[in-house]
């Protein structure tokens, strides 16, 4: 990119993107059509992937190829599965942030992109960071590429599936995605030992280890509590039980678990009169996986019901993976308690879980003012009886 337009896109960072264009008259040197989409790009990705951010020349795509890219915290964290100095495909380049990051762990990339504009953009960014090591190829992952590709020629393959129907709608099935990894799967394998896939934090779990095999590790990854991705290591001849990690990068938090520690798992649960001390609820990573027994087992807690993912304990537990709150009460259900908390906790922000009536429902009869520190969880215990566990959220 020519210094003239890096310098109107860092000199235009805050303006407004309408105006740019029509004026652009004004600017006879610049393109102000790409400076345009470049500003609105690296206002994305500013947060998402700062290392980038950093370096005013990247050329951007349109908005939907930079909604559906890796962030940098999570692209970083794909590296763990890169043999040092491979050799390794990304089958679906896109915007190329994963396809970077993991090229700084291998000796070589093959970048794979249908789109004809992605893969020139790629091509140039990847210049642009010094990216020596990555082979740009516009091309469709289809069975027939597939078969001009030599057995085990890549140490591993990483593909993200197109989530995206033709109509913008989302897709949860693998057999809905492009590439249809049901399909590919054992093509793949053939040219690859390993096959990393990068699956919506939406797709349900079950589902993906019944329609795919070899299934050997699942990262369920989130960032400062919010799902991102899960991400799947599918290993040729394996046929063991899928290992499970639930992560929160943003804490530095790992629960390492699988399908048959929780199905054997022993939980335990509270009665009314136990509520006190602390509540814990896990992050989203261990809710998506569905370690609700072995969270439980694990930290000796005791949980609210079965159908409330809410945790009691009487002491502080340090380095728990997810929220912690301090209890400071427990008011028994009824109309009269509404009117409790609105005159004891009038900053309160309530919940329900597990409870006939909704959560808008409830902030429609409790009149108190949204609290990012005092909660008031309301939820139906483990013997049916209906409660009010109000608590200070802990912040570490």
């Amino acid at each position: 990119m020519e210094q003239i337009l890096i310098d109107f896109i860092k000199k235009n960072e805050q303006s407004d993107i309408s105006s740019l264009l029509l004026g652009k008259n004004r600017y006879p040197d610049i393109d102000v059509s790409l400076a345009a989409k470049c500003i609105q790009g690296r206002r994305v990705i500013k947060e998402k992937v700062p290392l980038w951010y950093d370096h005013p020349g990247i050329i951007y795509p349109d908005s939907l190829p930079l909604e559906q890219c890796s962030s940098q915290i999570t692209a970083i964290h794909k590296q763990n599965y890169i043999p040092e100095g491979g050799f390794v495909a990304d089958l679906t380049g896109g915007f190329g942030i994963d396809s970077y990051f993991i090229s700084q762990k291998c000796s070589t990339l093959h970048y794979y992109e249908r789109n004809r504009e992605l893969t020139e953009i790629a091509i140039k960014n990847f210049s642009e960071l010094g990216a020596g090591n990555i082979t740009v190829k516009n091309s469709e992952v289809t069975p027939d590429i597939l078969k001009e590709i030599p057995d085990n020629c890549y140490h591993l393959i990483y593909i993200d599936p197109a989530r995206r129907g033709k109509k913008g709608e989302r897709l949860f099935s693998m057999k809905d995605c492009e590439p249809d990894m049901t399909l590919l799967q054992d093509q793949l394998l053939r040219i690859s030992p390993k096959i990393l896939v990068k699956l919506s934090p939406m797709a349900d779990i079950t589902t993906v280890f019944n329609e795919l095999h070899h299934c050997k590790h699942l990262d369920i990854i989130s960032v400062n509590n919010e799902c991102k991705e899960l991400l799947l290591l599918i290993e040729r001849g394996f046929e063991g039980i899928t290992s499970i990690d639930a992560i929160d990068l943003y804490n530095n938090t790992t629960l390492s678990f699988d399908r048959e520690r929780e199905h054997n798992a022993k939980v335990t649960f509270t009665a009314p009169e136990e509520i006190r001390g602390y509540i814990y609820e896990p992050n989203s990573s261990i809710l998506k996986g569905g370690a609700f027994k072995y969270t439980s087992e694990k930290f000796g807690i005791k949980k609210i019901s079965k159908d409330t993912h809410f945790y009691i304990h009487p002491d502080k537990i340090e380095n728990f993976p997810g929220r912690i709150g301090e209890v400071l009460d427990v008011i028994d259900f009824s109309k009269k308690s509404l009117q409790k908390v609105e005159k004891e906790y009038p900053s309160c922000s309530v919940v329900a879980r597990n409870f006939p009536i909704k959560t808008e429902e409830l902030k429609k009869r409790v009149k108190c003012t949204e609290s990012k520190e005092i909660k008031g969880l309301f939820t139906t215990l483990n013997d049916k009886s209906k409660v009010i566990i109000i608590y200070k959220r802990l912040f570490e």
